[in-house]
């Protein structure tokens, strides 16, 4: 009897530290306007829509030191907040619908799913958010649901196999990232996450985490991540340049329509047509807006058929380049391209330890 007391006291504090984390999760968010640039963000749960508002937090992570499986539960955990924070909101406001996103620098982020965003409404739904967040009690059936429901997302995920080039190149890239980043890394953890990590997650554990990382904290702990401009150029800048600038990366695998893509390491800065500088990469990117150089090398039968997307793991900023409609671009226009790129940047730095443009070959059979 004494037991069970202590265990009913000992989830009720953990709750009342989830409830405070989350609240202060929410008063440290801001809205901030993101304008459309004619491309569309790709959700995990496959669901698609335009740039809109967002609301960012920056989850303090503490993690100076943590093993690969600390991280790896961390990561977990943020994903089934994630799911529980946008099911909850959307089941008290229709109208405040958000996807989520978790990243490798452990920031969460909820965005928008409509085609278009109203600022007044954002505002309205962050405010509902933290003022819900005050009151509910999360139950052990809540935490099921969202657990259950991003395994099944992560199941969907890992069998996908679309018709449209749009939508398989998520999954080439992801194959991409999953050889460019090193095992125990936060990103290589992300990308390895699987419905496993989700089906096999306990509620006490969570509420213990829950605990640990944010029993006590008040919301002057949480830092706002927006979405503006930073010093990521300054922060990756290398003295000396790796050789090759474009290295071939073999991967045995279909490439989900795609013959061969093109990942430009620090390829864009933000989002719109500022954000990527040089021209020859911001013309192969929606809207199109013509401003390559004559003499670029990028031919029109090559360039007709090029799109691009925006992704980011961390503070690594990736662009890729992928063919949008058939035929594909075969692995050697694409390799010329990667050469055309290269010349148009010029005696630009890159990363220290990686090429700055890898050409991503599939040699499985599509």
């Amino acid at each position: 009897m004494g037991i069970g007391k202590q265990r009913s006291a000992s989830r009720q504090r953990a709750t009342r530290a989830l409830l405070m984390a989350v609240a202060a999760i929410v008063c440290a968010t801001v809205v901030v306007p993101r304008t459309s640039t004619g491309e569309e963000t790709q959700r995990e749960d496959g669901k698609r829509g335009r740039l809109g508002h967002r609301l960012i937090a920056q989850l303090p992570p503490g993690f100076s030191g943590a093993s690969p499986d600390e991280i790896r539960n961390h990561l977990a955990n943020e994903y089934i907040l994630g799911q529980f924070l946008t099911t909850k909101l959307r089941s008290v406001d229709r109208r405040c619908s958000y996807g989520f996103t978790v990243d490798t620098d452990f920031s969460m982020t909820l965005d928008t799913l409509k085609t278009s965003a109203d600022e007044s409404l954002s505002n309205e739904c962050g405010q509902r958010l933290s003022s819900l967040l005050r009151t509910i009690e999360p139950n052990e059936a809540e935490f099921d649901l969202a657990r259950k429901r991003i395994a099944a997302a992560k199941m969907r995920a890992s069998s996908r196999q679309s018709t449209y080039l749009a939508l398989g190149v998520r999954s080439a890239t992801v194959e991409a990232y999953r050889e460019l980043y090193t095992e125990g890394t936060p990103e290589k953890i992300w990308l390895s996450l699987d419905a496993g990590d989700f089906e096999n997650s306990r509620y006490d554990k969570f509420l213990d985490w829950y605990d640990k990382r944010f029993g006590g904290t008040t919301a002057d702990a949480f830092s706002v991540a927006p979405d503006t401009p930073d010093n990521l150029t300054a922060q990756h800048v290398c003295r000396i340049r790796p050789i090759p600038m474009v290295q071939q990366l073999d991967i045995a695998k279909g490439g989900w329509g795609q013959r061969a893509i093109l990942v430009i390491d620090q390829g864009y800065s933000t989002d719109g047509l500022a954000g990527i500088e040089n021209p020859t990469l911001r013309n192969l990117c929606p809207p199109h807006a013509q401003t390559a150089p004559a003499d670029s090398g990028v031919t029109d039968q090559v360039g007709g058929i090029l799109s691009c997307a925006r992704e980011h793991l961390g503070k690594d900023k990736w662009l890729v380049v992928y063919s949008n409609e058939r035929p594909v671009a075969s692995l050697e226009e694409m390799k010329d391209l990667a050469q055309t790129i290269a010349k148009s940047l010029g005696g630009e730095t890159c990363s220290e330890t990686r090429s700055r443009i890898y050409v991503v070959n599939f040699t499985g059979v599509p």
